[in-house]
Order: structure tokens, then sequence, then C-alpha cells
């Protein structure tokens, strides 16, 4: 009974700890979406994603490979 989240006291223990943090950063809010970094462009994401592939069939030796040997180095790779 004393890890259960739904007594009262545990409820009054969350609301308090979420004042405190209003208090401490007014700007914070969960309901509110944030956003973390930069989005990142589009070109990135292809240069990245063409290096990637590169590196993999490279690893694989360039030549006649099972598929999964294939899929598993790039895989490993993201």
């Amino acid at each position: 009974m004393a890890n259960d989240l739904t007594s009262v006291e545990s409820v009054q223990i969350m609301k308090d700890a979420m004042n405190e943090m209003k208090a401490i950063s007014p700007v914070f809010s969960p309901t509110k979406k944030q956003t973390v970094g930069n989005k990142p462009h589009i070109l990135s994401l292809v240069l990245g994603t063409i290096f990637v592939v590169f590196l993999a069939l490279f690893v694989t030796g360039f030549g006649y490979q099972p598929w999964w040997i294939f899929a598993r180095n790039l895989m490993m790779n993201f």
C-alpha cells in the first residue's frame, strides 16, 4: 500500500512538485510542446544516408554477399 500512486498523499506530493517546478521556471509546462535542437536539413539526411550505404557496401566488399550481411552492417551504422 505504501507504493500506491493513486493515494491522496501521492497526488498531493505530485501537485507540490509541479508547483515547485513552476516557481523555479515559469516557462515550464508539461502540456506545452517544447522543441530541443534544430530540424535537420534534407541535404544532410541525403548525404548521410548515401555515406552510410557506401560504408556498408565497403565493409561487405562490394561483392556478392547475402542480403542479410549488408542489412546488418547498414543497421549497425545507423
